[in-house]
């Protein structure tokens, strides 16, 4: 196939594997689940403005104060999504090794952290690369409400990019792809 887009790169790529197949063949779709109070509660000004100015002893003050890095607001936006979205490559570090947040949270339109990892003017990989190792692989082909996965949003003019990035980690998919648990 030549330029292949990333998500038909993906696709070609599950059907590699006997779970990636099944999953092409059923895909499913995770549950939405509403955020619970905590989580809404801990979505403050604070925790917005630690994220915005990438302030890493703050946001680690806040964890160690007890206060949710799974934080969202009412919406389900979480500031995974927002760091994901503004690239914030050392605050997706520490909400990933240090807060262990979800990383496979989504918003109520469905879109999770990675759907704003591809959402930007320049391909953040390293952002996506932190993400793409934590997550289960089916969420790369994940739909929102709209039908789109992540790389859905990527800029057409960054498809090359990503299917590179996607080449170089195929090993790190396919691997993952074999502990995919299909329900």
């Amino acid at each position: 196939m030549s330029d292949p887009t990333p998500v038909t790169y993906l696709k070609t790529l599950f059907s590699q594997t006997e779970k990636g197949r099944c999953f092409l063949r059923n895909p499913r779709q995770r549950p939405y689940t509403k955020p619970n109070q905590q989580c809404i509660d801990s979505y403050d000004l604070e925790i917005v403005k630690a994220i915005r100015n990438s302030d890493i002893p703050k946001l680690r003050a806040m964890l160690q104060e007890g206060k949710s890095c799974n934080a969202c607001n009412r919406f389900g936006e979480s500031i995974m999504h927002m760091a994901c979205r503004r690239g914030l490559v050392d605050v997706v570090k520490f909400l990933i090794y240090e807060a262990h947040v979800a990383v496979d949270v989504r918003d109520d339109f469905g879109r999770t952290a990675m759907h704003d990892a591809c959402w930007t003017i320049v391909p953040n990989l390293e952002v996506m690369d932190l993400v793409i190792r934590k997550i289960s692989p089916d969420l790369l082909l994940s739909e929102d409400v709209r039908g789109h996965t992540p790389f859905h949003y990527a800029r057409k003019e960054h498809w090359d990019v990503w299917v590179k990035f996607l080449e170089e980690r195929d090993h790190i998919l396919i691997r993952r792809l074999a502990c995919l648990v299909l329900e």
